[in-house]
């Protein structure tokens, strides 16, 4: 009984403030009856609840708590994190897994099925592999025209007039001659030993290029699959915050029923509804886009791109970062492909050189026959030496654009060098800014947190009403987003750096805990 008539003394007390505060800044009689007669029954209401310990149901039977956990990423004590969704809450898997086989699990791709997937499915690379197996024939070809060479001849021939010496004639009008040729190089100046060593380089090169290619292509799926968890969280919390902007129109409805609330915020609600559906529509596009990349660089049907699991569980590492941010000296494949393609030229330029240099063979002939007679069988060995005396100016021309080849290819390695270091430069810099934002948008999550349980607080005392929540509710949304968008950016930028400065594996196996092999991997 003292609780009761400490409650009207309460009410009485709160509705004479409201009383006073009308009087002085609302000059209009109409307004103040109509906010009098508003306050007046959200007071009661909230009286009536408190007094006789019924809870406000503003949700059609679910608590107003219930819902502000089920949207909340972490519990209040937890620190913050932008990675725990449906998929991978261990609650709700536990509570999946009665409902759902194991069939549901499996169709989630996990970091390391994809570049696993990509490295044995990707077309790009199986184009590179091509390149680098048809090195393996030209290499044969070099060695080739170091050895022997054999070919089998036959010659018909019609001759019309035969050599006479009077009515005597020598010869026949029809021959018919098989041959077997033997050529066999004796020296050429080292011209043909530097074709074949500029061949084995450019399989070098190649080899660069498909290594290049591989962590190319993995830092691509990578960014890849970030940009789908991304998608993935953004799409998670715009459909979360539809249910509940769905929720408290309902309330908000049932409030302006009851004479409580003005129409003016039903609209309001109304219209923060169809922006938050605007958003989930928008988020469901994003997310298909970033399928379709994804199974794209993975060399399969976006039907099979259900979801991925994620790569981190709690706060990014920055320890390990800071560790390995030193480590800029590392060659990248693209700097060793052109060392590669350098070495190659100079090559090319000195076998150019000796183009005005003799060359000495040896060639053996057997003949069924000749030109006489076609059953007269001979053999003949002879050795050949073919000097260059005039030739155009076409050995200068040859050497003059091996000179500016190699040369443009130095420029092409410098210049791609001072990219890289730039490129790992911005996103070294870049990630380094983010981990301060990180850390305030962190914070903004907290305080978002903690003014959304203070609105909880205030309406079950009656103190706001339902859209104060809602208003809490998105603000906390909001920062759940930039966080979100904070650690992804963070892992984007990573990716960016360990790729430019060719340490993509300790990227895998330092920071996301993946380790596959892949070839060149280990140098």
């Amino acid at each position: 009984m003292k609780q009761v008539i400490l409650r009207i003394f309460k009410f009485c007390m709160y509705s004479q403030y409201y009383f006073m505060f009308s009087r002085c800044f609302l000059n209009n009689s109409r307004q103040v009856a109509e906010l009098n007669r508003c306050i007046c029954c959200v007071l009661l209401v909230t009286f009536c609840s408190s007094a006789y310990g019924i809870e406000p149901q503003p949700l059609e039977g679910v608590h107003t708590s219930e819902v502000i956990k089920a949207n909340i990423l972490v519990p209040a004590s937890a620190t913050p994190s932008p990675f725990t969704s449906p998929t991978h809450n261990p609650a709700s898997h536990r509570a999946s897994a009665h409902a759902c086989p194991s069939a549901c699990v499996e169709s989630i791709l996990s970091l390391e099925k994809c570049l696993k997937t990509a490295l044995s499915n990707n077309i790009e690379l199986k184009g590179q592999k091509h390149v680098l197996q048809s090195t393996i024939y030209q290499i044969r070809e070099a060695k080739a025209r170091l050895k022997p060479q054999f070919n089998l001849q036959n010659v018909q021939t019609h001759s019309k007039n035969l050599l006479s010496f009077g009515e005597a004639t020598i010869g026949k009008h029809d021959t018919n001659i098989s041959r077997g040729v033997l050529q066999q190089p004796v020296y050429s100046f080292g011209r043909l030993n530097l074709g074949l060593d500029m061949v084995k380089v450019q399989r070098q090169s190649e080899e660069k290029a498909l290594r290049a290619k591989t962590e190319d292509i993995l830092a691509r799926v990578i960014r890849s699959y970030i940009d789908n968890l991304n998608t993935q969280n953004r799409l998670r919390i715009a459909s979360e915050s539809c249910q509940l902007i769905k929720a408290h129109l309902v309330t908000t409805q049932s409030l302006y029923d009851a004479g409580v609330i003005l129409k003016t915020d039903v609209s309001s609600t109304r219209v923060k509804l169809l922006e938050a559906q605007q958003k989930l529509v928008e988020e469901e596009s994003a997310l298909e886009i970033a399928r379709e990349n994804l199974s794209n660089l993975l060399g399969i049907s976006p039907v099979e791109v259900t979801g991925v699991s994620q790569i981190i569980d709690s706060d990014v590492a920055f320890d390990k970062w800071q560790n390995l941010a030193s480590n800029t000296n590392t060659l990248s494949p693209e700097i060793e492909r052109l060392d590669c393609i350098v070495s190659m030229l100079k090559k090319k330029l000195a076998l150019e050189k000796k183009g005005k240099l003799p060359a000495l063979g040896f060639q053996a002939i057997y003949s069924t026959g000749n030109e006489f007679n076609d059953s007269f069988k001979n053999w003949n060995a002879m050795l050949v030496l073919e000097i260059p005396v005039f030739d155009g100016g076409t050995v200068k021309a040859r050497k003059n654009q091996a000179e500016e080849e190699l040369e443009k290819t130095k420029c092409d390695r410098e210049n791609v060098v001072r990219q890289l270091n730039l490129m790992a430069r911005t996103s070294y810099l870049k990630a380094k800014d983010i981990e301060k934002k990180i850390g305030l948008a962190k914070e903004a999550l907290q305080v978002a947190q903690e003014n959304l349980d203070q609105n909880v607080i205030n309406f079950k005392e009656g103190t706001v009403i339902n859209t104060d929540v809602l208003s809490a509710q998105l603000l906390l949304n909001n920062a759940k987003v930039k966080y979100n968008e904070a650690v992804f950016d963070y892992l984007q930028h990573l990716t960016d750096y360990f790729k430019n400065t060719g340490n993509i594996k300790g990227f895998l196996s330092e920071i996301l805990d993946v380790n596959i092999s892949w070839p060149g991997a280990e140098k």
